[in-house]
This record gives C-alpha cells, structure tokens and sequence, in this order.
C-alpha cells in the first residue's frame, strides 16, 4: 500500500530555519527509496478578499517524469489533502504502489516533478508541454451558473450569499529532483516553490477635498459607501503554462469585468494634504496578460465617483475615472502583487468617456502580507487630462488635468477651412505664428496682432489674438481653457460657418521626452455651421434622377448635369442654431400633399429605401409650406443640392414636382422639397460674404450684373451675385430651382443613403 505523508506546518515552518524540525515526521532516513518532497507556496495578503482561502488546498495533482516529451512514469491525484499552512509534503517508496524503483526513476540520476494545486478536475496525464496546456477558468472567484452555461462572476460571497463555488487559487511548481550524492536512498531536502497561476490588484486611491472649475466649487460626495471600483479587462481563463511565461490565449479565452466592489468610505476618511485617502479593502485578481498600452484590452481599475456643488448633500454628477498602470508595466505576471496608487483631481463630463488617471506609483512585490504602498514618492511624474478631443458650440471650453509638475503647451495648429476658396486659414500652422506679412497666405488678416501666453520662466501657456486670449492654460486651477469669441454677424465677411480647430500638445516642464505628453484637440462649432460634402458620382449626371409623367428627361426641369456658371459639383449642409433675423423651425407647416394626380403618373415606380420593393410610388410627402407664414423660416438643418441639379427655367407647379421626386448622388426622393425665401436669402447672404462659394445664380463679375429667378416655397426670389442682392418677384413667370433636403428630419444623409444609388428610390415612406 502506498505511503502518503502530510506534514502539518506551524508558524515556525514559514520561517524554514530548521530542517530537521521540519522533517520529524519523514520516516527513518535509512529506510532504503523513500523520496520526501515539499511543496511549498507564498504567504496570503492581509487584506486580500478571505484571506483563507489563498491557503486553500482543495486537490494536488503531480507527476514524475522521465523524459518530458513522454508521459508522466508515475501520477498521482490527492483530493483529500489536510493541509494547514503553506507546506505541502510529499512521501513514497520508490518501487511499491506503482512508484517506478530506484533505477527507472533515476536511471539518468534525476526526474523531472510537476504539481499542480486546486486543478478544477483531474488532469489527464501526458507530456508535460500537454499538461501544460491544460485550461483553467475563474476559480479563484465566485459565480452562479444558468441553465445555458452563463456564469455570473461576483467579488465576495456576500454579493451572492447562495453561490456554492468557493474560491481556490490554481499553483504549479516544477523542480528537477536529483539522486543523492550517497547512499541507497533518494534525496529527502527538496523543496519546490508552487506559484499561483492568478496576480492580484490593490488601489490606493487618493480623492481630492475639493476642485474649483469655472468659477463653480466641487467636492466628492464619499459618505454613504458611493464610491465604486471595478477592475476591467481581467482575464477569466488562462493555462497552466501561466505560472512560467504569460501564454498566448486561444481566441475564446476571453476578457472580462468584475461586477461592482462599494469601496467603504464611511467614516471619518484619513487625509494627506488636501486629499482623501482610501486603500481598496478588496484586492482584485487576474490571470497572466499582456497588452500593448493604449489597446482596448489593456486592463485598467474603473473608479465610479459622485461629485457635489460646493456643500450640496445630493451629487450633481457622477463621473468615471479609468486608472492605468503606469506605462512601463505592459504585463501581470502570475503570483505577483501589483499596488496602485493614484490621486484623483479631475472634474470631467458625466458618464463615458472616461477620465483617465494613471497609476503614478506602482509596486509590483511577491505575495507577501506585509508590503503596502508608499506614498513619498518624490519623483514621480505624471500628467492626466480628462479627455483627448472636445465638440463644443460658440462658448468657449476646456478640461481639467492633474499634473506632478507645471505644464506648459505646444500649440500645433489653429485653423478653420475657408470654404469658398476650399482652404484652411490659420493662426498657428505646424507650430508657427500666422501674422499675415510679408505674402503669407491663408491667413484670417483681419484678426489682428498675434502672440504667445509666457509664464515668468519663458514656457508658452496660450495665445492671444488682439486683445483676447484664445488658448489660456491654468497651472493654478488645473485647466486649458479654449475658444474666442465667434463672428455670428450676418452682415460680416468673415462671419464664422465653419468650425475653429484647436490642435495642442500638453508637456511637463523640466521634463524630457515625449511619454508624458498629451494631445488635445478641441473643435469649436459656430452656430451657423457649413459642411461640404462632394458629390461621389463620377458619371455627367451626379447621379441625379428626375421622376416625370412621361418618361421625358427634359421634364420638370430636365437632368442637365455641370453646366452654366456655375459648375460646383459639391452638395453644402448648413446647420444654423440661433438668429437675430430668421426664425427657425420647420419649414413644411405640417403639411402633407402628395401633389394629386401626378402621384399616380410618375414615369418610374422607385425601390423603397428600406425594402425590396420595386412599385413603391409618393406615399407621405411634406413640401414647404405655400403660406407667407412660413416665408422667414429657416430649418434647423438643410443640405443644398449641388450643380448637378441645375435645371432649365420651369413653372413653380413643375418646380414643386422637380423637388418631390429629386434624387442625388443615391439620397433618395421624396424627402426634398422647394427651400423658403429665408433660406435662399441665408444662403446667397454666405455666399456674397465669400464663407461658401455661389450656389444660386451666376458668378459675381461685372459680366454677370443680371438677377436669377429662382422658385420658393411662397413665391419667386431674384439673385443678383454682383450687387450681392436678394430681391422678392411677384411675376409668376418660369424660374430655376435649387431642391433641399431636411437633415435636421431624416438624418444625416451620408449614412442613409441607399447601398445601391444607381437604382431610383423613395425614402418617404420612413415618416410613417
């Protein structure tokens, strides 16, 4: 029968110091082939989540093998091991119970031992790089499981009081086990180190008392256990192997999140400087990773924190923080501790996009119960900003950062696209200030006088224009704040329609190198806000259609393709948020005319954009409305055809069908109607103030002092280019058309386009 001891260890064995203590229950030393192992594994953290069960033995699985590209010549399964401590021992005879003798177990004077503790079931012996690859799970955490197989992972028991899964933490250890010197019996002084497959994860977080931004004074709502930490992008499977090297998973093995850990704030917290303190009284564990920084695996501590005004007892907002590992650590490694230690002093915007704050301190230390992180760390440098790109209208805007020294700022390009000459205007190209001498182009001349925001030791903090500052950057309150103020005067040349870019490049002073900087982009929109998007068809027509009675092209106005003057292929979006002149609503009053007998006698029956449907006709069609209510209203939202729709002259009854059954480049009919007076006048009153280029009538020369009739929704308007003037026609004589589209109502038209736009469509059928 075979012989199986378990030496129970005291708190004396983990110091070691006594080998002959240790080994008072081995049998006698001159009992010929007794092979004595220990196994023996590292010590549990003090606050790791139940500290007993990181000494948890449930089985151990081991092997000896001679020739490891072979199956093991003896394995064992232990299921029952009564294990109290850190040591594991393992006693048998060589040559009974299936232990091969003295001269197979040694015949090359050694065999190669392989363990394996708390395997999930019973490992198939083999090959040891076959053993190796053996998978295991999440079992050092606990779950529920549905009748599907779904498993619902939770941090403690207490987030789910029935599961019945208990935690055990996988270790291996693998030691070559050499004959002894002398003697007839085989070396009983070996001891194999097992290492945890899993890493764990602490934080200390440090939350700053209070941030005043704009003028507004915030603080951290942290009574009432508010605070939420996950650890995200923790790996839930992982193989044997992990303990050695971080293996390369197979594509199933995947990542995952823990669910929510309440970080206890209760309490009076304790404080350095003007910071809470808080130490995550879970750690968190993870299978071995690796991962490039900045990829959408790298795992990360998502911190869930509540914000107040001033001494408001509700929080006003709840951000999310998004804590990194410093960057030079790009892999967990297996049986390692890594301690985190952060300070939060950012204000962001609510819910995602995260705020990013980087763990600035990091130790990495074995499983011990006694390291915990220190926060002296002179040198540490850090600079977190809480969002890389910012979309915001006419006011300006900014972002809070947290920094271990002053920044300073490298201000890359200032820049809006001029969209009637097609090129960018700047104040700062490729680092330079713009200042419109000595022949520089594309240069908004009328800004005035330009120059650069130094602190008292020279670094560049802003920019200024004239007398206002457009980029002012705050090392006092911890903000970069962006934006002049826009050009919304109808009457002005330089009114501005399309959005000022802000490229910058946040830095450290005194610090060299590139691995702190930050980039920032900020795009300030105006409330009149212009767009050109190109007709994609490269055929002669633009991928223009025209439904008509007949089948006769020249009806309704006819397809004409570039011609006349004005031969800009480009379609234009205007997007106009407020206004001093025009009132702004929908144009269409409601009204829903589906233009009689015509409807019945279009020429072409057209696919519906949603469906297979060939026979679809004009179903549910809104034109502009015929009443001088509506005549000062512009929509929210319009995009202009472009000089693909140039038609002949033609009477306003053809025009309102022109429009109703206008398909371009695959944006489909039945959703363009006749613009209204306000919006021909808003767009001509652009284009005479060179910020796009002419869209109705003739080009501005003195060749071309005519007036173009066009058609409205009310009536006929008249343009004249060169005398930038706009006039009403009461002659209800033939007239050109220029169609729009409501984009404001059916959406951004790039995305909503037809897959086939050589094939006719309608798209009125989506306003049911």
């Amino acid at each position: 029968m075979k012989k199986i001891y378990i030496l129970i260890s005291t708190v004396a064995a983990l110091a070691l110091t006594s080998a002959c203590n240790l080994k008072t229950e081995y049998p006698p030393i001159n009992e010929t082939g007794v092979i004595s192992l220990d196994l023996k594994y590292s010590e549990p953290g003090v606050k790791s989540d139940g500290v007993g069960n990181e000494n948890d033995i449930n089985s151990v699985d081991y092997f000896f093998y001679t020739d490891t590209t072979k199956a093991p010549v003896y394995s064992f399964r232990d299921e029952n091991p009564s294990v109290d401590g850190i040591v594991y021992t393992i006693s048998l005879t060589a040559g009974q119970d299936g232990v091969p003798s003295r001269s197979n177990l040694f015949k090359d004077g050694q065999f190669e031992l392989y363990a394996v503790f708390n395997a999930p079931e019973e490992i198939t012996p083999a090959d040891l790089t076959t053993v190796k690859q053996t998978a295991v799970d999440l079992s050092f955490a606990y779950y529920t499981e549905d009748a599907d197989g779904n498993k619902t992972w939770y941090v403690t028991p207490d987030d789910d009081p029935v599961a019945s899964h208990p935690k055990y933490f996988v270790m291996t250890g693998q030691k070559t086990i050499k004959k002894a010197s002398g003697g007839e019996y085989a070396n009983v002084q070996e001891t194999v180190d097992m290492k945890r497959l899993v890493a764990k994860v602490s934080a200390k977080i440090k939350i700053l008392q209070s941030k005043t931004v704009s003028g507004l004074t915030w603080k951290p709502f942290i009574g009432g256990n508010n605070v939420h930490l996950y650890l995200c992008n923790f790996v839930q499977n992982s193989l044997l192997s992990a303990a050695d090297e971080t293996p390369i998973l197979p594509a199933e093995y995947t990542q995952a999140d823990y669910t929510n850990y309440v970080l206890n704030t209760s309490g009076t917290p304790a404080t350095e400087g003007n910071y809470y303190v808080f130490e995550s009284q879970q750690d968190f564990y993870t299978y071995p990773i690796e991962w490039t920084p900045g990829s959408d695996k790298e795992p990360y501590l998502k911190l869930v924190l509540p914000w107040k005004e001033d001494e408001g007892t509700v929080p006003n907002k709840e951000l999310y923080y998004k804590i990194m590992f410093p960057s030079d650590i790009t892999s967990i490694e297996a049986n390692k501790f890594y301690q985190l230690e952060v300070a939060v002093g950012l204000i962001g915007n609510e819910g995602d996009p995260v705020v990013v704050v980087p763990g600035y301190n990091a130790q990495v230390v074995d499983w011990k119960a006694n390291s915990k992180v220190s926060s002296a760390v002179s040198d540490a440098k850090y600079l977190s900003i809480e969002k890389e790109s910012v979309e915001y209208y006419t006011k300006t805007s900014g972002i809070s950062f947290s920094a271990s020294e002053h920044v300073y700022l490298e201000i890359k390009n200032v820049y809006q696209k001029n969209l009637e000459s097609g090129n960018n205007e700047y104040i700062v190209k490729e680092g330079v200030l713009q200042n419109g001498e000595n022949g520089t182009t594309n240069v908004r001349s009328d800004l005035g006088a330009k120059s650069w925001i130094s602190d008292s030791d020279g670094n560049i903090i802003g920019l200024k224009v004239g007398e206002e500052n457009w980029i002012d950057l705050s090392n006092t309150d911890n903000y970069l704040e962006v934006g002049h103020t826009l050009n919304a005067n109808l009457t002005s040349e330089h009114m501005d329609v399309t959005p000022w870019f802000y490229e910058i490049t946040m830095k450290l002073v005194g610090v060299d190198g590139s691995d702190y900087d930050r980039d920032v982009v900020f795009e300030q929109c105006p409330n009149v806000y212009v767009v050109e998007d190109p007709n994609r068809r490269l055929n002669s027509t633009g991928g223009v259609y025209i439904n008509t009675r007949n089948g006769n092209n020249a009806e309704y106005g006819g397809v004409n393709g570039l011609t006349g003057s004005n031969t800009n292929g480009s379609m234009y979006v205007i997007t106009i948020a407020v206004s001093d002149t025009y009132m702004i609503g929908d144009p269409r009053g409601g009204v829903n005319n589906n233009l009689g007998d015509y409807n019945n006698n279009w020429s072409r029956e057209g696919r519906w954009t949603e469906g297979a449907e060939t026979n679809h006709r004009l179903t549910y069609y809104h034109p502009a409305s015929t009443s001088n209510d509506y005549s000062d209203m512009i929509a929210p939202k319009i995009r202009i055809a472009s000089s693909y729709g140039v038609t002949s002259t033609i009477s306003k009854n053809d025009a309102l069908k022109r429009c109703a059954s206008y398909q371009e480049d695959g944006i489909p009919a039945g959703r363009w109607r006749l613009p209204t007076k306000a919006e021909v006048k808003f767009i001509c009153a652009l284009s005479t103030m060179q910020r796009i280029p002419i869209l109705f009538g003739q080009a501005a020369t003195r060749q071309n002092d005519t007036y173009s009739k066009y058609w409205t929704g009310y009536g006929a308007i008249e343009v004249n280019n060169y005398r930038k003037t706009v006039r009403d026609n009461t002659n209800n004589n033939n007239a050109y058309v220029r169609c729009v589209y409501d984009e404001w109502f059916w959406g951004d038209a790039t995305e909503t386009r037809p897959v086939d736009d050589n094939q006719y469509y309608w798209g009125d059928r989506d306003y049911q």
